[in-house]
């Protein structure tokens, strides 16, 4: 695999579409969706930039090969600043008058324009590659308020839910609870008839009884009577025709 060190097209930041300037979470996302987008095309060309993907999320995720990456792409980025000597030492040889000075001072101002087209060039990526990354964290920072928002509105729907059966379990309750109540009053009535019926089955049982016991009562008192008018009978009678007449009444 190529350096990617080298070449400002295969930035790192670049191949995650994130700035220079983002943190963890966002060169995350932003991984994540290129692992997406790659992965959902098997071609030879996604299966090799998604080895520069992983690579890339591999080397900026970790804070200390960040950095190094970092300082290997600002020492490259600086490497086309020799052109302002180009042009300072040509024009010390422009006054030499020397021949070769002239070559030299040919060469070097080609070599010049070549280190400032280069560095235009390198210029012109980094801002390209700034506003991509610009414009990739609009895309994750849209996609996290998405998320945010889907999810307070789950939470919300949660939360409806959960009142919902809340108050559909108290009404269950309260149902019950009336219910209970309800029988509770009716099995009260049925015992209060209950005990009305046993008390009037027990004052019936107890006049019965007293009518029994004055009827026993009179019948003793017949019995005590007849024997009494007998014995006076007997006792008065003076003969056994009297006494058979008294034996009568008893």
């Amino acid at each position: 695999m190529k350096d990617a060190f080298m070449e400002p097209k295969r930035d790192l930041y670049q191949i995650l579409h994130v700035s220079k300037d983002a943190d963890v979470a966002m060169i995350t996302a932003a991984y994540k969706i290129r692992q997406e987008q790659l992965e959902s095309k098997p071609d030879i060309e996604s299966v090799n930039e998604l080895k520069l993907v992983n690579w890339a999320y591999v080397t900026l995720r970790d804070s200390v090969t960040r950095a190094q990456y970092d300082m290997k792409i600002q020492s490259t980025a600086t490497q086309a600043s020799p052109a302002i000597s180009y042009y300072r030492d040509a024009s010390e040889l422009a006054h030499t008058g020397d021949g070769k000075g002239k070559y030299t001072l040919l060469l070097l101002l080609v070599f010049g324009l070549a280190a400032a087209y280069l560095y235009s060039n390198h210029s012109n990526t980094a801002k390209h590659l700034v506003n991509e990354g610009a414009a990739v964290n609009g895309l994750v920072n849209n996609q996290s308020k998405e998320i945010d928002i889907a999810k307070q509105a789950e939470e919300e729907q949660a939360r409806a839910n959960a009142a919902r059966e809340q108050a559909l379990r108290q009404n269950q309750d309260t149902q019950k609870l009336a219910a209970q109540q309800r029988e509770f009053e009716a099995q009260s009535r049925r015992d209060a008839m209950v005990e009305i019926i046993r008390q009037n089955q027990q004052a019936q049982q107890e006049q019965m009884k007293k009518a029994q016991d004055r009827m026993i009562q009179f019948q003793e008192q017949q019995q005590a009577n007849r024997s009494i008018a007998y014995f006076a009978c007997y006792n008065a009678a003076r003969n056994a025709a009297q006494e058979a007449a008294c034996a009568r009444i008893r």
